[in-house]
């Protein structure tokens, strides 16, 4: 009762995408497992009343002991704590056993992007197959780094969403909130190029934009697969994930000079904090150009002799 409860909380109050969904059962029904040897049902009204802080320190502790990365960990902590406060709020509970659970403070660690003289190897040779895999894939890799698109942003888009002569994309964010993001001749003409395979394998020119061959939807773990096929043999670095374009898109236009202010806008943030995480790369630009161009900035900086 209680999982079907949180599941209609999750899709219609917050929302939520069917990948964020599946994450937060995943790891919900994980930590009901840890419960169940202590045979305590995390899903039953009466014996979720039973459950203590002390015991879900010790869950947190047993996950700690995976190994698992520190986003891990937290990705887990959040689930639960998200699924204890909609108990509390629903009435189910009294107290929060989970309001005052944390994890140790760790080092937030900056994302990975490539850089320039990477994309520019990505884009510029001819990886991309002349076929209509090959430029379904294209077009996913362009849309992800010329807009900055989420996974599942990407997945969602239509063809109806796409407006080429404007160059500009209408997409569905998290809480399915709309926004329009531009793009440039590059996204442009690889989506012209992908349509036109398309339309010779007489898929429709509705619904959504990139699909497989026989026309079905995109999947996660397909587009994963084809970011990481395609960084693997462009780029050196440490993470291969669809969400590195993305933040190589955040990152290029601020090193480019783009207002924080409009990149939020077109990453489709909450707030200003989540974007100004890639202010880190700026500011090493601002350094390198400082120590090259200011005359008192370096050792070897020349002295007036006058």
């Amino acid at each position: 009762m209680l999982r079907e409860s949180f599941i209609r909380y999750l899709t219609t109050e917050k929302q939520v995408s069917s990948h964020t969904l599946s994450a937060y059962l995943r790891d919900l029904d994980k930590c009901a497992a840890f419960f169940a040897t202590k045979k305590k049902d995390l899903f039953d009204t009466e014996q979720i009343q039973a459950i203590h802080h002390r015991e879900l320190r010790a869950w947190l502790g047993a996950v700690k002991k995976e190994g698992l990365s520190s986003r891990s960990l937290g990705r887990h902590l959040s689930s639960v704590k998200t699924y204890f406060k909609f108990l509390r709020n629903s009435q189910y509970l009294e107290h929060n056993p989970a309001a005052n659970l944390s994890l140790p403070r760790s080092t937030s660690q900056l994302p990975v992007f490539l850089k320039e003289a990477e994309t520019e190897r990505l884009f510029g040779a001819d990886l991309f197959p002349a076929s209509f895999t090959g430029k379904r894939d294209q077009s996913i890799m362009e849309l992800l780094y010329g807009c900055g698109l989420r996974r599942e942003e990407l997945i969602q888009l239509t063809h109806e969403g796409v407006a080429l002569r404007e160059r500009q994309l209408k997409v569905v964010g998290k809480r399915s909130k709309e926004r329009i993001i531009p793009f440039g001749k590059h996204v442009m003409e690889a989506l012209e190029t992908y349509l036109q395979y398309k339309r010779e394998k007489g898929l429709p020119p509705e619904g959504p934009l990139l699909v497989r061959k026989g026309g079905e939807p995109l999947y996660p773990k397909l587009v994963y697969r084809v970011v990481q096929k395609y960084l693997s043999v462009a780029a050196n670095v440490s993470k291969r994930s669809p969400h590195v374009l993305r933040h190589t898109f955040a990152t290029h236009l601020l090193n480019r000079g783009a207002d924080i202010n409009a990149i939020k806008e077109m990453l489709g943030h909450e707030s200003l904090a989540a974007t100004q995480v890639y202010t880190h790369t700026s500011i090493e630009k601002l350094k390198d150009t400082h120590k090259q161009a200011h005359p008192r900035a370096s050792k070897g900086a020349s002295k007036d002799k006058s």
